[in-house]
C-alpha cells in the first residue's frame, strides 16, 4: 500500500477520533455538563490534528450555556480564525458572535453562507442555527423553531432535535406541543434520559410533582451519572414538601461534579434557600479549604453565620470577599455586610456598606430601619432622624424600636418636643416596657425652665414607680431616678418630709447613690 494510502487513512481515523469525541462534548452540553463539556475540548485542542474550528466552536456553546458571554465570544472567533470562509461551523460562529452583539442581518447573511454550503442537506447545521437563535440575547423564537423543525425533518431520529423543537415551544408559551416533542424523542428512545428530563420539567412547571419525580427517577435510572437531574430531583422534592430527600439528591450530585466549583456552589446556595444555615456554613468551609480564593464561597459562609447568629464568624468572611479580586457583587453583598459590621461595632464600614445597598433599592424598610439604627449608635443623630422618618413615610409605620431610637435620637439632638412626642407613641404602643415612661420623663424635665421649674416630668416619673415599683431588683435605676426626680419635687414644695421618704427610698435601693445622700444633706 502506497504511503498516501497511509496518511489518507490516517487522517480519517483523526477526524473520526475527533468527531466522536466532539459528540460526547456535545452530550455533556446538551445534558448540561457544561464543566465536563469544557474540559473534554480542552484536551481536544492540544490535538494538532484536530478540528480546531469546530472544537472552539463548541467550547464557545459550552461557555455560552454557562452564562459565560465574554468567553464565548473568543471561542466563536476562534472559531472563525481557524478555519476558511468556506467552513459551514465558522459561518455559524460568526452568526453568534453577530446575534451577540445584536446585529440581525450579519448573523443571518452568516446562517444563510453556512445552510448554502452545506446546501440545505445538513441537520446539525440546521440545528445549531436554531440553538443560536433561541440562546441570543434577544431570542428569535419563530425562526429557531424554523430551523429546528427543519433539523428533525432532516434526520427523524434524532431525538435531541426533538428536544431543542420542545423547548423553543415551550420558551413560546407552546406548552402542548413542547411536551409532545419531549415524548416523542421519549418514545424514539425510552433510554434517552434527557428527554425525560424535559418531561419531568415539564410537569414540575405545572406544579405535577409526582408526575415530574416518576420522570426524574426514570432519567435517573437510564443514565445515573446525569448530574442535573439528581439536582432538579432534590429541588422537586423541597417543592413537594418529602424534605428528608433533598440533600441526598444535592450531594450526588456534588459527588459527580467533584472537580466542579459551580455544582459546589449551586448545592450550597440550595442549602441556603432551604434555611439550612450550619451545613451551609460547614459546606462552605470545607470548600473554602479546598479553593481559597473563590468569593461566592465567602458570601455563603458570611451570609449563613449571620443567620446563625455567628456575628464574628460572619463578618470576618465577609472581609475576605470583599478582599478578594474578580468577584461579582450583588445588592444583597452590603445588606448582609452593612448588617455584620453595624453587629460588630465597624460603624464606619457598616454606614458605607448600609448607604450603597440603600443606593441598590431605597425602599427596603427593614434595611432603611437597620440604617437608621446604625446611625444612631454612631452618634451621628440628625441622619439617623431623618432615616428614621423616610421609613415611615415609605413604609407607613415603624416597629417599636424604631420609635424608641428615634426618640433617643430627638432626645441626644437636644429636640426635646419631638423626643417626648415620640416616647408617647412608643408608651401607647407598648405600655408594659419602663424604658418609655423613663426616657418621656428625661425629656419633659429637659423641656422645663430650669430658674422656674413647672416639673413637667412629674407624671411620667410617678407612672413609673406605679407601674414597676412591684420588681425593685429588675427595675432598680428606674427607680431611683424617678424617686430623686419626686423627691426634688417634694422638696420644691417644701414639703420635707415626703421629700425625705422618697429619697431614702431610692437609698433603701442603693445606700451608696451619691445624688439621693446629697439631696437629703440638703434638706437637714
Amino acid at each position: 500500500m502506497t504511503k498516501s494510502f497511509y496518511a489518507a487513512a490516517f487522517t480519517f481515523i483523526t477526524f473520526s477520533v475527533s468527531a466522536q469525541t466532539i459528540q460526547e462534548a456535545q452530550k455533556e452540553i446538551e445534558n448540561e455538563n457544561f464543566f465536563k463539556a469544557k474540559t473534554l475540548l480542552r484536551k481536544m485542542l492540544a490535538d494538532p490534528a484536530s478540528d480546531k474550528s469546530s472544537i472552539n466552536y463548541y467550547l464557545g456553546n459550552a461557555y455560552l450555556k454557562d452564562d459565560d458571554k465574554d468567553s464565548a465570544k473568543v471561542f466563536y472567533n476562534a472559531s472563525v480564525a481557524a478555519a476558511e470562509s468556506k467552513s459551514a461551523i465558522a459561518n455559524v460562529a460568526a452568526g453568534r458572535l453577530a446575534l451577540l452583539g445584536n446585529k440581525k442581518e450579519e448573523a443571518k447573511t452568516s446562517f444563510d453562507r453556512a445552510l448554502q454550503l452545506t446546501k440545505y442537506k445538513n441537520a446539525e447545521i440546521q440545528y445549531q442555527i436554531g440553538d443560536a437563535y433561541s440562546s441570543a440575547p434577544e431570542k428569535n423564537l419563530p425562526e429557531a423553531i424554523k430551523a429546528f423543525e427543519e433539523a428533525s425533518r432532516l434526520n427523524q431520529k434524532s431525538g435531541i432535535y426533538l428536544i431543542a423543537l420542545g423547548d423553543a415551544y415551550l420558551e413560546n408559551n407552546e406548552g402542548g406541543k413542547a411536551l409532545s416533542k419531549y415524548e416523542a424523542a421519549r418514545d424514539l428512545d425510552p433510554k434517552n434520559a434527557l428527554a425525560l428530563l424535559k418531561v419531568a420539567r415539564v410537569n414540575r412547571a405545572g406544579k405535577i410533582y409526582p408526575d415530574a419525580i416518576t420522570a426524574y427517577e426514570s432519567a435517573i435510572q437510564v443514565d445515573p451519572n446525569f448530574a442535573v437531574a439528581y439536582k432538579e430531583l432534590g429541588e422537586t422534592y423541597y417543592l413537594s414538601k418529602q424534605y428528608d430527600k433533598v440533600a441526598p439528591m444535592f450531594k450526588k450530585y456534588v459527588e459527580l461534579n467533584s472537580d466542579d466549583a459551580e455544582a459546589k456552589t449551586k448545592y450550597i446556595a440550595f442549602l441556603f434557600q432551604t434555611k439550612d444555615y450550619e451545613n451551609v456554613a460547614t459546606e462552605a468551609q470545607k470548600a473554602i479549604a479546598a479553593e481559597p480564593n473563590n468569593y461566592i464561597y465567602y458570601r455563603m459562609a458570611a451570609f449563613a453565620n449571620y443567620e446563625l447568629k455567628r456575628y464574628k464568624e460572619g463578618y470576618e468572611a465577609a472581609q475576605k470577599f470583599w478582599a478578594l479580586n474578580d468577584k461579582k457583587v450583588k445588592p444583597i453583598d452590603y445588606v448582609y455586610s452593612a448588617k455584620l459590621a453595624s453587629l460588630m461595632g465597624d460603624t464606619t464600614q457598616a454606614i458605607n456598606y448600609f448607604t450603597t445597598a440603600l443606593q441598590n433599592d431605597s425602599n427596603d424598610c427593614e434595611l432603611i430601619g437597620e440604617f437608621a439604627k446604625a446611625l444612631y449608635f454612631a452618634k451621628r443623630y440628625p441622619e439617623a432622624i431623618t432615616q428614621y422618618n423616610t421609613k415611615e413615610t415609605k413604609c407607613g409605620s415603624l416597629a417599636a424600636l424604631d420609635i424608641f431610637n428615634l426618640g433617643r435620637a430627638y432626645f441626644f439632638n437636644k429636640d426635646y418636643v419631638n423626643a417626648d412626642t415620640t416616647f408617647a407613641k412608643f408608651i401607647a404602643r407598648t405600655p408594659s416596657t419602663p424604658e418609655g415612661y423613663l426616657w418621656r420623663g428625661k425629656s419633659a424635665a429637659f423641656m422645663d425652665d430650669a430658674t422656674n421649674p413647672k416639673f413637667l416630668a412629674m407624671p411620667y416619673y410617678q407612672l413609673f414607680i406605679d407601674k414597676f415599683s412591684a420588681d425593685p431588683a429588675k427595675n432598680k435605676k428606674g427607680l431611683i431616678e424617678s424617686y430623686i426626680y419626686l423627691g426634688s419635687y417634694y422638696a420644691s414644695k417644701n414639703e420635707l418630709n415626703t421629700a425625705k421618704e422618697t429619697f431614702n427610698k431610692a437609698l433603701e435601693l442603693d445606700p451608696s447613690d451619691k445624688d439621693a445622700q446629697e439631696l437629703l444633706k440638703m434638706l437637714k
